[in-house]
């Protein structure tokens, strides 16, 4: 199949990729690609809410009122959880885990079905590699690829300094390397900018027999 390609002129192109990686037809991945970000979402938290118990709030502890004689139920300190400002009964503790894992073979076929998914939104702009460090430039090289774009995913084969530096200002754009891109940052992106180099590195690390077995397809 092919995907969008822009020249530093400005002249659109083709170019040619596998089909394989970028072609595949996503109806049976489906629930492989949701767990995939659910996964993904979930390795993102941070698992350190926390609340404080009866023992933690600053409240007196003495009895809130007598024991009899007021015609109200029986109560001790203020700081139990059935009071407004009282301790929290069974709340988060800060210590909770939730991580989740993939398999390698699920998320390399996850990531075939969220580019394969995205295809459309795909380009490749090999100008991003000559980026001298200024934002401006990549503001316009990015206004130029993806134009309509309020999320932009920016796919490099070894990002350098300098194209981090253009790159790393500008609030709509995202920079990750072949090596490191997964299927959630695929699918969140309104468009992908890929250079030939990670696109060349991309199609490798996807390619192979193993990885078509997680959806059930063969070579």
């Amino acid at each position: 199949m092919h995907i969008a390609s822009i020249t530093p002129t400005g002249r659109q192109s083709k170019v040619t990729v596998s089909d394989e990686v970028f072609g595949r037809s996503v109806h049976r991945t489906t629930a492989l690609l949701a767990q995939a970000v659910r996964v993904y979402q979930s390795r993102r938290r941070q698992g350190t809410a926390a609340a404080k118990t009866r023992a933690g709030v600053e409240l007196t502890k003495r009895k809130w009122y007598r024991q009899k004689g007021t015609g109200r139920a029986r109560h001790g300190a203020q700081s139990a959880p059935l009071f407004v400002g009282g301790g929290v009964a069974h709340g988060p503790t800060g210590s909770s885990n939730w991580q989740l894992a993939l398999s390698k073979q699920q998320r390399q076929a996850a990531l075939k079905a969220a580019l394969s998914l995205q295809a459309e939104q795909l380009v490749v702009v090999d100008a991003i590699d000559k980026l001298s460090g200024k934002t401006a430039a990549a503001a316009r090289l990015i206004a130029q690829a993806a134009p309509l774009a309020r999320r932009v995913l920016v796919v490099l084969d070894r990002p350098g300094a300098e194209v981090v530096r253009s790159l790393r200002n500008l609030e709509r754009v995202e920079l990750t390397s072949a090596a490191q891109l997964n299927a959630l940052e695929v699918i969140a992106a309104d468009a992908v900018v890929l250079t030939t180099q990670s696109l060349a590195a991309l199609e490798k690390r996807l390619s192979g027999d193993r990885a078509q077995q997680a959806d059930g397809t063969k070579s």
